[in-house]
């Protein structure tokens, strides 16, 4: 049976480590460099300055004895014997009560910290004393160890709660809403965002910036609120703001502009393709004769949620209807190729639309663009998950015609 006290020392250890690396994203000054979640240690913070491995411990019933604080930067002192070019380390924590680390003293913390006794078996039922010394082991000499004092940092931290509610204010502060918003919205997804990230396997994957942080919690907040607004307004008055918001440009600029349609809320193929006309029509440059190479555009249309054997049929009428565009397969049998989605639209190649099949294309497409990335989500049920460092707008809809009035 699951000890309820360790259990809850465990949650909070956990809570307390999230609470940290949020509270370290909202702190940097440099909003676009990443931190890595479970690398090195706990977070790895990466400035131009380096890497700081940061490693979190909370334990408000226990004293931070010095052989406890062996057992925690023991790790620390073994990566750093190995590395050609060190890093800074730094533990970040709430203890009870804590000794004297001596982190100032590196001959005081050789023999202190890393020199200690271990009673071990050695004949039956008998124990005796065993020496060890870390440095020793690690063939680490005097000058190292100095060096590794000099490049390891302790922060004693406020207790949980008081930790906690930092944090709250911060996210507050840098979001420009009221606690109520951070209580209800805002701390409660930079928890989930933390918690899946550092839940993926792939730890090229486990990096996140402040700036994509903010944007996705920003995007949330703002799914949230046109979902309630167009349940209170109706669908007429909402449609009607949320083009007055993003759809009533006269001098468009040349964007890469991303409509993913979810066609869970309507498999109407007439439905369907009335909005790619209209989005064909308005936002794409084919038909200016005299417009620059290099300012033209053409948007790209993701169809969500829709069997395979539609979309054929949809781009085999806009085919037969004179629609020139492109979908990323050059031929017959062809593998998808990126080159062929980005090709060029010209004055005699007067590309409207460009057809992405799925979320990994959409993901390429993103990454190979040559202007500012911008899209449009209209959701039925889920909007799709936040895409690092683009404006993604999530607009809720109930069916195929809302997209025909809003764009």
């Amino acid at each position: 049976m699951c000890n309820s006290r360790t259990a809850e020392s465990s949650i909070k250890g956990y809570s307390f480590q999230f609470d940290a690396t949020i509270k370290a994203l909202l702190e940097t000054p440099h909003p676009n460099l990443p931190i890595e979640i479970e690398g090195i240690e706990d977070f790895d913070i990466h400035s131009e300055d380096g890497i700081e491995a940061v490693q979190c411990k909370y334990y408000e019933g226990t004293d931070l004895t010095r052989s406890r604080f062996r057992e925690i930067i023991e790790p620390m002192l073994v990566d750093f014997s190995k590395r050609a070019v060190p890093i800074k380390y730094h533990v970040y924590g709430f203890f009870k009560t804590v000794d004297d680390l001596y982190l100032v003293n590196p001959t005081s913390f050789r023999s202190e910290v890393l020199c200690y006794y271990r009673l071990e078996e050695y004949t039956d039922k008998k124990k005796k004393r065993v020496f060890y010394n870390l440095a020793t082991d690690l063939n680490l000499s005097e000058n190292k160890i100095a060096d590794f004092t000099a490049l390891v940092k302790f922060t004693m931290t406020s207790c949980y709660a008081e930790h906690k509610q930092v944090v709250k204010n911060m996210l507050a502060a840098n979001l420009c809403c009221t606690p109520a918003e951070v209580d209800a919205h805002h701390y409660p997804n930079a928890q989930s965002i933390i918690f899946e990230i550092a839940c993926l396997p792939d730890s090229d994957k486990r990096n996140i910036t402040k700036e994509f942080l903010l944007a996705k919690l920003r995007n949330t907040s703002n799914t949230i609120y046109s979902f309630l607004h167009l349940r209170t307004v109706g669908e007429a008055e909402f449609c009607q703001k949320t083009k007055r918001r993003h759809f009533t440009h006269t001098n468009i600029s040349p964007d890469a502009r991303f409509f993913i349609l979810d066609c869970a809320c309507s498999c109407d193929i007439s439905s369907i393709k009335c909005v790619l006309h209209l989005i064909k029509d308005k936002w794409s440059s084919h038909r200016k004769i005299k417009m620059p190479e290099k300012e033209r555009y053409a948007p790209f249309v993701f169809l969500r949620n829709l069997d395979e054997s539609k979309c054929v049929t949809i781009q085999r009428e806009l085919f037969s209807e004179g629609v020139n565009f492109v979908d990323g397969y050059p031929f017959r049998n062809s593998e998808f190729t990126i080159h062929s989605l980005m090709t060029p639209q010209t004055k005699d190649n007067q590309i409207s639309l460009r057809f992405i099949p799925d979320m990994a294309r959409l993901n390429e497409a993103l990454n190979n663009t040559k202007h500012r990335n911008i899209i449009y989500d209209f959701y039925h049920s889920r909007p799709l998950e936040q895409f690092r460092n683009v404006e993604i707008n999530s607009i809720p809809i109930t069916c195929m015609e809302m997209v025909t009035q809003i764009i």
